[in-house]
């Protein structure tokens, strides 16, 4: 149904203007998807300083899964933010300089600040999903909510098998 919804959707929007386009996405989606753009952003240049940093090469694959995801989502936010005529942020630095001390950045840390940040996407595309009202937007949002849960069971994975996460203890009757 959500996707009958869209497409029809879509069809009545052949042809408008983008002001005609800002009447049909509420206030609270161009919100969510701007704040979505400025979370990818912000995780797309925390990504590229660590990238740099990271020894272990497994994590270092892991981090540019997550960098190609993030950079994929917000080339989409990009596009529907132009499409409603929505002013974009500030862009992220396209090259990163080197930093100091690196010794003191371990890929422990490194883990830890890749699993904190598509933790808080996570909830940030379940807000922006539940909010919408447009099968268009919405649908995105899902997509984006969707791939981040699994990119999250991925990183879980990776974490317990290097023993990065600190894991409760075991409840034992």
């Amino acid at each position: 149904m959500v996707e009958i919804m869209d497409k029809i959707e879509r069809i009545g929007q052949i042809g408008l203007s983008i002001g005609e386009k800002q009447n049909l996405i509420g206030v609270n989606e161009s919100w969510y998807v701007w704040d979505m753009l400025v979370a990818k952003y912000d995780a797309i240049y925390t990504i590229n300083i660590l990238v740099n940093l990271t020894k272990d090469m497994d994590l270092m694959l892991l981090d540019k899964k997550i960098l190609k995801l993030y950079v994929e989502v917000a080339k989409t936010m990009e596009g529907l933010l132009t499409e409603f005529g929505v002013p974009l942020p500030d862009r992220y630095p396209e090259r990163v300089t080197a930093i100091g001390n690196v010794e003191v950045i371990t890929d422990k840390y490194i883990y830890l600040t890749m699993f904190d940040t598509v933790q808080s996407i996570i909830s940030l595309a379940a807000r922006s999903f539940t909010q919408s009202m447009s099968p268009y937007i919405r649908k995105k949002f899902k997509k984006i909510l969707l791939a981040n849960v699994k990119l999250f069971d991925l990183i879980v994975e990776y974490g317990k098998m290097k023993n990065y996460l600190s894991m409760p203890p075991i409840y034992r009757q």
